[in-house]
Order: structure tokens, then C-alpha cells, then sequence
């Protein structure tokens, strides 16, 4: 055991993995404001088909709208710092933005992390794709879900805006199962497809560190090495699957706050 403890090479792997999870305590407990949005939509009227058979008419405002959408996309403060919002820059306001020629016809509420942040969303009077969000201010995890009914053949509407302060401007994290009440195939396929390929990667992640733990373990239990180049070889291998592994699970992205959640419509 001395012997083992004596090697150069261990201290190294040691350090190595020591650095790694020190990058990410140091990322992970950086003070900082980081304003993120995941989207969901769906197909309510329109083709290809949508979720509402063809027979079905919906009317608004008393003109026939022939492409209808319902989006939910949940905005929230994913960082350790608050985001004040007097820090909203006037010029860029943080806003809801649809491909141009959409018309939003409905927007609201659905969830609220707190209801003391005073969050508030209102469509733009001028250009009916817009809907301009406001808020007093937002501590880690505050947020607001947001129901969106409208036209348009976008399925990822985006969040956009410039706070003082956060030069990387707003984060999308991309598609997600919001735990909205959307029982119809395309989504369904959708999402099955993204458990699966989180699934995958989780499992990829796991087999790459019992591999690195494996490899590194080798040269001391069963395999007896003829040089210390091969042994070397093994060692140095192990411990990139291992690195590999633990990135993938320290870089995973941030979930929606369950606050946020759309579980009980």
C-alpha cells in the first residue's frame, strides 16, 4: 500500500480530479445574476394537422383565426444574485418576441414563483408579436410561467432584452417538458425522444467513470504490466473517461424551479 501511495503518477491523477471539481465549486458558487427561459408549443389549428380536428372553428375578436399555437415558455432567475428591475435597459426591454407576422392573441400568467416580485407581462400595442415582461425584481429561482395563445408557425418563441449588469444577455436552455397538459403525439414523440437521449447520456456518463475506475484500478488488481509505459498507458486512459464522466454531470443545465411547474391543470 506504501508502494501505491509513494507513485508519482497517483498524486498527479489526484490532482488532476482535484482541479476539476475545484472549477466547478468555483463556477457553481459565483455570485451572479443569470435570467433563463425554457419554451414549450404546441398546434392547436392549422397543418399539418393540429390537436383540434378540422371541423372545429375558432373565432377571436370575431374574425376566424386559421393557425393557432399555445406556447408556455417559464422565464426565472437561475443565478445567485437578484436582478433588480430598474436595471431593465428602456432601449432593449426584456420582452417576449414570436416570428414577425405572428399575432399574439392571449397572454397570461400561469404560475408565479412569488407574487411580492410583481411580475407582469402586457402585449406591445404597436407590434402585436411582442409582449413586454416587467417585474421588481428577481431573487434566485423567482420567475413566472407564461401562457401564450397565438398564430404563427413558430414553435420557439424567444426571450429577449438587455439588463445592466448581465452582458450575456438572456440564456435559453432550449425545448422543454414543462409539465404543461399537451396530450397529443408530435409533443409526446418530442419529449420521449429528449428523456431518451438524457437517459442515454446519463448512462453513457456513468459507464465512462466505472470504465475510468476500472482502468485505473487495473495495474494494481489483476493485469500485470510488463513496462511502465503500458501501465502509464492505463492509468492516463482511466482517468479521461473518468474527467469525461464527471463534466458531463457538472455541466448539466439547471432545471425549471418546481414553483414554476405547470403539475396541476
Amino acid at each position: 500500500m506504501s508502494e501505491i501511495l509513494s507513485q508519482g503518477w497517483l498524486g498527479s491523477i489526484i490532482g488532476i480530479i482535484g482541479i476539476v471539481i475545484g472549477i466547478y465549486l468555483y463556477y457553481s458558487s459565483r455570485i451572479r445574476a443569470k435570467p433563463v427561459y425554457q419554451f414549450q408549443s404546441r398546434k392547436l389549428i392549422g397543418r399539418p394537422k393540429g390537436v383540434l380536428p378540422d371541423e372545429v372553428e375558432i373565432y377571436f375578436n370575431k374574425q376566424l383565426v386559421s393557425n393557432l399555437r399555445l406556447s408556455y415558455i417559464v422565464f426565472w432567475n437561475a443565478g445567485t444574485m437578484s436582478i433588480s428591475g430598474s436595471d431593465i435597459v428602456q432601449l432593449d426591454p426584456v420582452r417576449i418576441e414570436l416570428e414577425p407576422g405572428s399575432e399574439i392573441l392571449k397572454i397570461k400568467i400561469s404560475k408565479v414563483s412569488r407574487s411580492v416580485i410583481n411580475f407582469d407581462v402586457i402585449k406591445d400595442n404597436i407590434q402585436p408579436h411582442i409582449a413586454n415582461i416587467s417585474f421588481d425584481y428577481l431573487d434566485p429561482n423567482d420567475g413566472a410561467t407564461l401562457e401564450i395563445l397565438h398564430t404563427g408557425e413558430s414553435i420557439n418563441p424567444k426571450v429577449l432584452g438587455t439588463i445592466k449588469g448581465i452582458p450575456k444577455g438572456l440564456t435559453s436552455l432550449g425545448y422543454s417538458n414543462i409539465q404543461a397538459p399537451f396530450p397529443y403525439r408530435e409533443i409526446e414523440l418530442m419529449i420521449t425522444k429528449r428523456v431518451f437521449l438524457k437517459n442515454f447520456m446519463s448512462a453513457f456518463a456513468i459507464s465512462l467513470i466505472i470504465v475510468g475506475l476500472l482502468f485505473i484500478a487495473m495495474p494494481f488488481i489483476t493485469i500485470p504490466f510488463e513496462s511502465e509505459v503500458e501501465k502509464t498507458i492505463f492509468l492516463l486512459l482511466g482517468s479521461i473517461y473518468l474527467l469525461c464522466g464527471l463534466v458531463y454531470f457538472l455541466s448539466r443545465k439547471k432545471r425549471i424551479p418546481k414553483a414554476l411547474q405547470i403539475d396541476d391543470l
